[in-house]
């Protein structure tokens, strides 16, 4: 009998019977949502409210049912043309479902399946750690990213997300049983082009690097990682790192740079950090805070910062309310990252606003810099009622960041 392969991890595809659909066939994101929707659920019944709640959770709908009827009808038609006729989607008694009658193997339950085999303990330790490397490959780089943003597919990634790293961590400690540091390096150096921020990889890659008996390379590493955390994390030092320093020889951990050696280290990641510092507040953003109140009173010059704030017009509670914020300030973030300038500075400082330091913005620029940046999230939020308000003020030696309006519960 045919059966279906569908894939949701580093991207998203659909095989059957030797045709594919892929997100480039659907071509809308809300029918790609739905598609994904019944799928991950294909084990169960759907009603019609849970899909509208899912569909339209940042939109108003004058006509759910028909709404839904009608991107029903719509993913029918785009799955009929790509995968043919069988019927994929079945509706029964206000419910909408996914045919299990037709075989399925979704990557998201083979990678669950694998990691299950794993954890048995009647199986080997040369097939324990062969189904640890199946399901690292076979998690690719997560779900597919246009989803994630969505409440309930947050939950789902987390849940393999979780599942992943736990492969990582037992797979780790079969290459230090066996001695095998080459492999434990090779599979650390992949995770971490996966998960960048976990620091207990980079840990794990010094350490490998270290029993090679590349002492030098694994010391370059060590202050790579450590600086890469500093600037994204506002880890200034690194607990699990720090404590591999000790490995490192004496002479290796007091030796001093050249002028020329710092000045080709700036430059290389320079060159990899062209665009927006995005960083922490309570450490990194204060502190360049501080610099830029001492350079501008030596040089007499004048310096802007911004704050922008998440309103909720409607004052709604609950859960809906926390999903839909929690999106708002991350599409926010993201307007900023993407509208600055290289060498401008910004912060998410609480739960609901950003902070933006903008060095060398004429006075006369500073709003038309907020308003292209609040113009750049209207275009992703269709809810009105969540807008952005945002108020500037100019540095000077005695102003404090907390003057300007910022919530004091920060993140």
């Amino acid at each position: 009998m045919k059966s279906m392969k569908v894939n949701m991890l580093g991207g998203f595809s659909m095989e059957y019977d030797g045709k594919v659909l892929s997100y480039q066939d659907i071509r809308s994101e809300r029918l790609t949502k739905l598609l994904v929707y019944l799928l991950v659920n294909h084990k169960k019944a759907i009603s019609v409210q849970e899909l509208v709640d899912v569909l339209w959770v940042d939109d108003e709908v004058n006509n759910p049912i028909g709404a839904l009827k009608n991107l029903v009808y719509r993913l029918r038609n785009v799955i009929k043309k790509c995968l043919g006729e069988d019927n994929f989607i079945i509706s029964s008694r206000g419910n909408y479902g996914w045919n299990n009658d037709i075989p399925m193997v979704l990557d998201i339950e083979r990678v669950e399946e694998l990691y299950n085999k794993a954890k048995e303990l009647s199986v080997s330790k040369k097939n324990k750690k062969l189904y640890l490397q199946q399901v690292i490959t076979a998690y690719k780089s997560g779900i597919f990213k246009v989803i994630v943003a969505e409440h309930w597919a947050i939950r789902v990634d987390t849940y393999y997300r979780k599942l992943y790293l736990n492969a990582v961590d037992r797979l780790i400690k079969i290459y230090e049983e066996d001695k095998d540091y080459k492999g434990m390096y090779n599979l650390v150096n992949h995770v971490i082009s996966v998960e960048p921020l976990e620091e207990i990889l980079y840990y794990h890659k010094v350490k490998s690097l270290i029993k090679l008996e590349k002492r030098t390379e694994a010391y370059e590493c060590y202050k790579e990682a450590k600086t890469y955390l500093c600037e994204k994390l506002g880890i200034m030092n690194p607990k699990k790192l720090e404590s591999i320093y000790a490995e490192f020889p004496k002479k290796m951990r007091s030796k001093n740079s050249s002028i020329e050696d710092i000045g080709i280290e700036m430059n290389r990641r320079s060159d990899k950090e062209n665009k927006t510092f995005m960083c922490d507040y309570n450490v990194v953003f204060r502190e360049i805070y501080r610099l830029e109140q001492r350079r501008i009173q030596r040089l007499g010059i004048s310096e802007y910062m911004v704050l922008f704030t998440v309103n909720n017009s409607n004052m709604e509670q609950g859960e809906k309310l926390t999903v839909l914020l929690n999106k708002a300030i991350s599409i926010l973030g993201e307007a900023i990252e993407n509208s600055l300038r290289s060498g401008d500075i910004a912060s998410r400082c609480s739960e609901l606003q950003y902070i933006a330091l903008l060095p060398n913005c004429p006075e006369n620029m500073v709003d038309m810099v907020a308003r292209r940046i609040i113009s750049k999230y209207e275009k992703e939020v269709a809810r009105q009622n969540l807008y952005i308000k945002f108020k500037r003020a100019g540095i000077d030696i005695h102003y404090a960041v907390k003057d300007i309006g910022i919530n004091p519960v920060c993140v």
